[in-house]
């Protein structure tokens, strides 16, 4: 329980420093193109718009193209149509690599980087030279920690997913990891919800049956807080009063909810920050720069309420890294 909560305490100080620390070899050249196929969630709303203002910053042009996350085939026509704009690389967020693999000849070929972001594992190559923002293993720990200090060690929970996502599936088995390790009194039951159940509102819904079925659990742990949309209204109305909520990739709602007090603790999860991030892995593939794992990763921060601030859909720590990646692209802040 120590070791638990030593680790919430150093993840409850903000972060102050951006992943990449590596300045680019030469300044941008201007006048290039970035692809970024955005997914219908909101996180990826933020992330485009950061692309957009980050590719505007070093004299690039940013094309959005959209898709369904629940319709695989609307991504590779996206990618299809992404290869029209003749970009330098294209940006995809949380799809596996599989559904789209059967694109990269096509992309090798014609010299176009595929920018994979929380999309769980793949295969680095040429053409897919990196992974963005998969912090799986961080963001894992600190959950994990978080619910053995939170619970003194003896907390039985319900961990709500969406394995059709392979990061959240990563990220699951990272904070079952901590907990298996860190607490024999601990233990979870899983929820393992569909697409089609996030795409229709079903799976708060079904978190209340199951906290119904099994009395025990006193917490719900998700792996992205999006996930939960609506879960404090549901457990008032079903009167239950004592669920310690808590999870990964805090949204504004989870984020008003542990003001509120109807949540405990979330990670943050600065999705303008991976946009920019986005634009500084194509600056260093196309200057055949090499890559430190997940481009030197990005900023955690567990958000409870003396951490939360203004409640938002993207983290602002670091305050400033905008200024850190300007300057690191040899530019102005």
């Amino acid at each position: 329980m120590a070791a638990a909560q030593a680790t919430v305490n150093e993840y409850l100080k903000t972060p102050t420093a951006i992943g990449p620390t590596t300045p680019l070899a030469r300044p941008p050249a201007r006048g290039k193109t970035f692809v970024y196929l955005k997914c219908n969630l909101p996180q990826c709303a933020t992330v485009g718009s950061a692309v957009q203002e980050a590719a505007g910053k070093v004299g690039w042009k940013a094309q959005i193209v959209n898709y369904d996350s629940a319709n695989p085939a609307t991504l590779i026509s996206g990618l299809k149509q992404a290869l029209r704009y003749d970009p330098v690389a294209v940006g995809i967020s949380g799809i596996p690599e599989e559904l789209w693999k059967s694109e990269e000849a096509d992309y090798e070929k014609a010299g176009v980087a595929i920018l994979p972001q929380q999309t769980g594992p793949v295969t680095i190559s040429r053409t897919v030279p990196v992974q963005i923002g998969d912090d799986s293993a961080v963001a894992g720990k600190i959950v994990g920690s978080w619910f053995i200090a939170d619970s003194k060690a003896k907390g039985k929970g319900l961990l709500v997913s969406v394995p059709a996502f392979p990061v959240l599936t990563e990220l699951g088995d990272a904070i079952q990891r901590t907990v298996r390790a860190g607490c024999s009194a601990c233990s979870f039951q899983t929820l393992n919800a569909t697409v089609a159940q996030q795409a229709g509102n079903q799976i708060v819904p079904a978190v209340i049956s199951a906290l119904r079925r099994n009395p025990s659990l006193k917490y719900v742990v998700t792996t992205d807080g999006v996930l939960l949309t609506g879960l404090s209204a549901a457990l008032r109305a079903a009167g239950l009063h004592d669920i310690r909520v808590g999870g990964a990739l805090a949204t504004a709602q989870n984020e008003q909810d542990i003001l509120d007090g109807s949540a405990t603790a979330f990670t943050s999860y600065n999705s303008s920050y991976i946009g920019w991030q986005l634009i500084d892995a194509a600056l260093r593939r196309s200057q055949a720069m090499s890559f430190t794992a997940d481009d030197g990763g990005s900023p955690e921060q567990l958000l409870v309420r003396s951490t939360v601030g203004t409640p938002s859909d993207t983290a602002s720590a670091p305050a400033d890294f905008r200024e850190q990646f300007a300057k690191l692209w040899g530019l102005g802040a």
